[in-house]
């Protein structure tokens, strides 16, 4: 497994077209965020177990500027505008089933 760190790295660039230069990494979560995806949010799949999600959640200082992010950066974009948010508005930004696993903390397993 590589380390989530790479993982971010590679992600950033891929969905946002940042480099690892553009970031600080202030913060992460200690552990793995699990989740099921409920129902009405899946995708039907043939022949699929998938049910749900391991996360690591990254708190990013930007040290770019607005012209680093280029969200066609990759084939098949996963985003089509972007904005700059509140830090503490996060939660409320993203879709409910997810911002109430981060509100409950890391899982036990």
């Amino acid at each position: 497994m590589k380390h989530p760190s790479r993982r971010l790295f590679r992600e950033l660039n891929e969905e946002v077209g940042l480099a690892p230069e553009h970031v600080h990494i202030m913060g992460r979560t200690k552990d793995w965020l699990r989740y099921d995806i409920p129902a009405q949010f899946s995708r039907p799949a043939r022949n699929s177990n998938f049910r749900g999600q391991k996360q690591i959640w990254f708190l990013l200082r930007f040290l770019g500027s607005a012209e680093h992010v280029r969200l066609n950066a990759c084939d098949r974009p996963e985003f089509d505008c972007w904005r700059w948010v509140e830090y503490w508005s996060t939660l409320d930004q993203i879709v409910e089933f997810k911002a109430r696993r981060l509100r409950a903390g890391p899982a036990r397993t």
